[in-house]
């Protein structure tokens, strides 16, 4: 993920009270799993860590008026269209999810083979791995990734692992390169 060039997604008066991790869903009695950055739709998303590919999910097309389009009958995991990457990090298990990418071209081509990237390919921090979208139970007026982290199969506020200062009141985030 760019950091630098992404905010916290902006509060939706029905679901998210707030962007971050914990619980910020519905006046705080739902626990919001991640952490949300808005961006426009189609953006990159990249690997945050080196890694290797975990499962993929990118056949959801939009919801529209929250239903799916007539005949649409595969996945319908709120989630949406989503990627997984496993890591190695200061020799803990790491695992990254990147949900809500966009419908149609929801994964990047690894740069190596030319094709979509697929599970088990290897994937370096920084490379671009999907793009931007609102599949899922995303709001169609706030296109973002949801991140969330699990550290040794525990799942963890991802905001640890970002190089980055969040600051949830303002939804900016501000990084070593700003």
């Amino acid at each position: 993920m760019t950091l630098g060039h992404m905010e916290l997604a902006p509060p939706n008066p029905d679901k998210i009270a707030g962007a971050t991790w914990g619980n910020t869903r519905k006046g705080g009695i739902e626990f919001h799993h991640g952490t949300d950055l808005s961006g426009d739709v189609g953006s990159p998303v990249c690997a945050q860590f080196d890694g290797t590919i975990g499962k993929i999910v990118w056949q959801q097309p939009n919801r529209i008026g929250g239903n799916y389009p007539d005949g649409y009958s595969d996945d319908n995991n709120d989630a949406g269209n989503r990627i997984y990457v496993n890591s190695i990090v200061d020799g803990n298990t790491v695992n990254n999810g990147y949900w809500h990418l966009q419908a149609g071209n929801a994964i990047a081509n690894n740069p190596r083979t030319g094709q979509p990237f697929t599970t088990g390919d290897t994937v370096y921090a920084g490379e671009v791995i999907g793009y931007i979208g609102y599949t899922g139970n995303a709001n169609v007026n706030v296109p973002h990734v949801h991140v969330n982290t699990y550290k040794n199969w525990i799942e963890i506020n991802p905001e640890l692992y970002f190089n980055a200062t969040i600051d949830p009141t303002t939804t900016t985030i501000t990084t070593p390169c700003d």
